[in-house]
């Protein structure tokens, strides 16, 4: 384990006051001690304290002044380490281990595994996405179907966490794996093709049913089982979903689906069954009217509305026991009347609106939590994009150059007093670098900065000593012990 020893040299009388300070702590005897030790002797030793005070008093708050100074800045030192450790054990290693879990997947090469691990990363910051719920989706989508280079590149993984966001399922509840592999599902039961297009129009339609009626994204899951046989029968893709809202207002999802696909397939295969024949024949249908084939599901939507609003009441219960059997009444009623066309055209309407959508993800994104989560993505990000100046990288840089330079703790802690103040007045990092010292300094600082990338990701320990000396390198008690992570 590496050592460092720094140093911080005094005046001598500087030093005398701080040793008579700590003697003030022992009793009037420690003092008469420390004075005699100075060169007073005896009697006039013990008479002569409230002199060497008067000496002194002068001194008191110059003294008090620089010991604050001294102190405050050794603690900016420790929290720079602490920061630096954390940075690392809670930031790069996890986030090696996701890339690398990625790499895997998508069977990548070195070098395009790299290129993804930043572009995940860039995704993660701007939609307010921490690292592990940015790689765990990525992962999915690409263990679903995806290309590595459709999730990344084209856009499907942005667009999914959009999604997350606009549906308030970035929450820690909410498992970005389970999500994003029920969305795939739900394209590909509905044959819609895995892009990011596809991921966008379905989330655009998902928020904006979200805001409305009791449609939940994670309702996917359950009901993508439904949706590929709804799909084969009538063709709906996407606009399955206004649909299943409209049976979500007084059921689950898994009865919702059980009876959206019974009421379909009883219409689908009516002619095949003497007694379904019959009932469409007394409502004035024909099978071949009602079977989505030439047809689609809104047509007969209408025309079977249509016909049930005509019939009598005795008529219509046996329609909907011989057409819908038991397990599709409760959609022929819900979808199949007047009222049930009105809604569900609503609704698709409804589930169109683009403004909606962004609004709601610009809420999400605009978070605390989200800007917390983002601040990770970009710390991650920092170890790994040389071209990336991260902010407290250049500053830990920068206070580590001025040390390498002989300067004083006073001056490290001016220049990290400067380059927090630019920061807070709107500068980037390399600018802050910039306003917070000389010009020649500054382009090293920001180089360093920019090629801090680490080989070796495993955090080490570094013991840095702290100590206190006099222009004599007579050690004064005063001692600082820190990690620091070792780059």
């Amino acid at each position: 384990m590496a050592k460092e020893d720094v140093n911080i040299k005094v005046s001598a009388n500087v030093a005398e006051a701080i040793r008579m300070w700590q003697a003030m702590e022992e009793g009037p005897k420690g003092m008469a001690d420390a004075l005699e030790k100075m060169g007073h002797r005896g009697k006039r030793a013990s008479s002569g304290i409230t002199d060497e005070f008067k000496k002194l008093a002068g001194q008191w708050v110059s003294i008090a002044a620089g010991i604050k100074l001294a102190k405050e800045t050794l603690d900016l030192f420790v929290q720079v380490q602490k920061e630096s450790l954390a940075l690392a054990s809670e930031a790069t290693v996890p986030v090696d281990a996701l890339s690398r879990q990625f790499q895997n997947q998508g069977t990548l090469s070195n070098e395009d595994a790299a290129a993804a691990r930043q572009q995940i990363l860039d995704i993660a910051q701007q939609r307010g996405i921490d690292p592990k719920g940015a790689f765990d989706a990525g992962r999915q989508l690409v263990s679903s179907g995806f290309t590595p280079e459709e999730v990344v590149e084209g856009g499907a993984l942005d667009e999914f966490l959009k999604l997350q966001n606009a549906t308030n399922a970035s929450r820690p509840d909410v498992d970005p794996e389970r999500l994003a592999k029920a969305a795939v599902q739900f394209l590909q039961a509905t044959k819609q093709g895995l892009t990011a297009e596809a991921i966008r129009d379905n989330a655009m339609t998902i928020q904006g049913l979200f805001t409305g009626t009791n449609l939940q994204g994670t309702d996917l899951e359950q009901f993508s089982k439904r949706a590929a046989s709804v799909n084969d029968i009538t063709g709906l893709q996407g606009n399955q979903l206004p649909i299943l809202s409209q049976l979500l207002d007084v059921t689950d999802v898994n009865n919702a689906g059980t009876s959206l696909l019974a009421a379909v397939r009883g219409l689908g295969t009516a002619a095949a069954e003497p007694a379904k024949v019959s009932a469409l024949k007394s409502a004035g249908l024909k099978p071949e009217d009602v079977d989505f084939v030439g047809e689609d599901f809104f047509t007969v939507q209408r025309r079977v509305a249509d016909a049930l609003e005509r019939m009598p009441d005795n008529l219509r219960n046996i329609f909907f026991k011989r057409v819908f059997g038991a397990e599709g009444s409760l959609a022929g009623g819900i979808l199949f009347s007047q009222e049930g066309v009105a809604e569900t055209q609503r609704r698709l309407n409804v589930s169109a609106s683009e403004e909606s959508f962004e609004r709601a993800r610009a809420i999400t994104e605009g978070s605390l939590e989200a800007k917390q989560r983002s601040a990770e993505s970009r710390k991650a990000k920092a170890f790994y994009d040389p071209n990336f100046i991260e902010s407290d990288t250049a500053r830990q840089n920068l206070l580590s150059e001025i040390k390498n330079r002989g300067g004083t703790f006073l001056e490290v802690g001016l220049t990290g007093l400067a380059f927090d103040t630019a920061e807070f007045l709107g500068a980037d990092a390399e600018t802050a670098v910039r306003f917070a010292t000389d010009s020649t300094i500054a382009p090293g600082v920001i180089e360093q900065s920019r090629s801090s990338q680490p080989e070796n990701l495993t955090p080490q320990k570094v013991d840095v000593q702290v100590e206190l000396v006099d222009q004599n390198a007579v050690a004064i008690p005063h001692k600082s012990t820190v990690n620091q992570l070792s780059r």
